[in-house]
């Protein structure tokens, strides 16, 4: 789980998930919008469809979680980003930041 500042509260998250551009990079769906925050702050979605059962979504999340975790100090500027699983994630936790990273770099909040 993401440090509490790095958390979007759920009243701010209605905002970010109307966004109408995203970037879909190997099944993980990213909205973002830019704010005046100082940091990063990010909510992970995983829906049942990816999994019915909660321990596999739970781990999906904590591994997108970690490798999130891993990029605040990378980032620049504030940022409100939601990620949204689209399918299944593989359990390596380096395939993981792999794709993280590159979604990231993708939507330019991360530069390469």
């Amino acid at each position: 789980m993401l440090p509490k500042p790095y958390r979007i509260p759920s009243r701010f998250l209605r905002g970010v998930m109307r966004q109408k551009e995203r970037i879909v990079h190997e099944g993980l769906e990213l909205k973002m919008l830019k704010t005046t925050n100082e940091h990063l702050r990010c909510t992970i979605v995983v829906s049942t469809r990816i999994d019915k059962r909660a321990t596999t979504r739970n781990r999906m999340r904590r591994l997108i979680s970690e490798s999130v975790r891993h990029l605040l100090s990378d980032v620049s500027g504030g940022y409100d980003v939601v990620l949204t699983l689209r399918s299944r994630v593989p359990d390596s936790q380096t395939e993981v930041d792999r794709i993280v990273r590159r979604a990231f770099v993708q939507a330019r909040i991360l530069s390469v």
